[in-house]
């Protein structure tokens, strides 16, 4: 059973989604496409693009619908919670996307599934460094929610709040601190531990008061 979806636009490129659940698909030309079998594939999630020369305005809008396709097809293997497919696809994408601001989504998507599979983010936390630290802190603490290794979740917890570091953060610090005082005391740390987390997040609230 294979099913194609056709979307296309008069002056910009032709974007043929496919979804396919057993067999591959063959082009014909533009809007022809014939099922052919080519083995067993299961599950099979593909976006091909036919790009002629168009305007930067053209290109910024194929870049869009693009990333909205991938989204799309990202919420379908969720819905399944076909994590390795998803991860598979968000390779895929990551590779066809320029760096701009629709690769970086995808790029912190990716991050999350990785984080689920229990495989390292280190490398594309590196990646996003330069969107600040508000922005690092704010997915090293999603990782952490969305991790099962408590290991894991503990050094995630502990650098989402050591990457804040600027006075503008601080407020967000220390709610970090109280939600991992929290996880600390709910996983069986030492209690004391938890009571530093809680304490240090008092101090900064007192620190943001008196300046």
């Amino acid at each position: 059973m294979v099913g194609v979806f056709y979307l296309t636009r008069i002056s910009g490129p032709v974007l043929v989604l496919t979804l396919g659940v057993k067999g591959d698909l063959q082009m014909g030309g533009q809007g022809d496409l014939q099922g052919k079998e080519q083995g067993k594939v299961k599950g099979l999630l593909t976006l091909t693009a036919l790009p002629p020369g168009r305007s930067k305005h053209e290109a910024t809008e194929d870049l869009t619908l693009r990333a909205a396709i991938y989204g799309l097809l990202l919420d379908i293997h969720i819905d399944k919670t076909d994590w390795k497919s998803a991860l598979q696809l968000l390779d895929q994408a990551i590779r066809d996307m320029p760096r701009t601001k629709h690769r970086l989504l995808l790029l912190k998507h990716r991050i999350l599934i990785k984080a689920r599979l229990g495989e390292s983010v280190l490398i594309d936390m590196q990646k996003i460094q330069d969107e600040g630290e508000q922005c690092c802190s704010h997915m090293w603490h999603q990782v952490a929610l969305c991790a099962d290794d408590t290991t894991q979740q503990l050094t995630c917890y502990q650098t989402s709040i050591t990457s804040l570091t600027s006075a503008e953060t601080q407020w967000q610090k220390a709610n970090l601190l109280l939600e991992f005082g929290e996880w600390l005391y709910c996983h069986n740390f030492p209690k004391a531990d938890a009571h530093h987390q809680v304490q240090w997040a008092i101090d900064l609230l007192l620190q943001a008061e008196g300046a």
